[in-house]
């Protein structure tokens, strides 16, 4: 009975564990398929660029010119492609097989990566001042000339709370960077004034955020109908739509506050060594 006990636990547990191994083969596949699916080498890539072209504003206000390029250097690890590109993966991971399916199918569609391309091709574009300025423009133009469409826009932005994602993820991310200052003690602010401050700043931060959002929304859905807008916004809105939103807020959000630690932690040590 002992024997016949361990061989067949031996084999329901090597059974087991081919099985989670199998799975996790297949999990990540859909992973590597839906992040393909979704363009996000593409966002990626413009966030590693903007993460090196904040370098030198760091430099600028915290630095100094005489230790400027070291800081550039070591600085630059902070935004490496490839820990972008692996957040970015760790996030869809936490997505419940239903969910992976139901947008797999969607975004493997004609319709979803049509979707998809629009968004990341506007995502780069936008990343150009001047061309922000001039999505922009064309919003506010579009308040008298394309009132559907706006008014399209403006609903699907709350339903799908992408001021308040966006505004948690800034915040956040201001916190992380001046905590790190503040415990370095190379500024002079306790918690709670650092939480003042980002709490003073949030009207503005705010209507940023939504001046942003519609001008992005706006240039990137252009070449759709109104009909094919509103399809898209139906599959956000769906369970699985708002689960993927949210699985890539949750990556996003860590992201950019781990950038914003170890960047803390980074000018601090420069900023430290500049008062010895």
């Amino acid at each position: 009975m002992i024997a016949t006990m361990f061989a067949t636990g031996s084999r329901v547990v090597f059974a087991a564990v081919l099985s989670g191994v199998c799975a996790t083969a297949a999990q990540a596949a859909d992973v590597q398929e839906l992040y393909d699916a979704l363009r996000l080498d593409g966002i990626a890539d413009i966030i590693h660029q903007e993460g090196i072209e904040q370098i030198d504003v760091y430099a600028e206000n915290y630095v100094g010119p005489r230790s400027a390029s070291q800081f550039a250097q070591q600085a630059q690890e902070i935004f490496a492609r490839d820990d972008i590109q692996s957040t970015l993966m760790n996030g869809l991971e936490t997505l419940d097989h239903d969910h992976m399916a139901a947008a797999l199918d969607y975004f493997t569609s004609a319709q979803g990566a049509l979707f998809a391309e629009l968004e990341t091709t506007a995502r780069v574009a936008i990343s150009d001042d001047e061309v922000e300025e001039q999505a922009k423009a064309m919003a506010a133009q579009a308040r008298d000339s394309d009132r559907a469409r706006i008014a399209l826009l403006e609903r699907s932005i709350e339903v799908l709370e992408m001021v308040e994602f966006n505004i948690q993820a800034a915040q956040e991310s201001q916190y992380s960077f001046l905590i790190e200052l503040a415990q370095a003690e190379v500024i002079d602010f306790s918690q709670g004034e650092i939480l003042a401050l980002i709490a003073e700043d949030q009207g503005e931060l705010t209507e940023m955020v939504q001046e942003w959002l519609l001008a992005f929304t706006y240039m990137a859905y252009s070449p759709v109908s109104d009909d094919e807008l509103q399809g898209y916004i139906d599959f956000q809105s769906s369970d699985p739509g708002q689960a993927l939103n949210q699985a890539l807020f949750d990556a996003f959000r860590v992201m950019d506050v781990e950038q914003s630690q170890k960047m803390g932690r980074l000018v601090a040590s420069f900023m430290a060594a500049q008062e010895l």
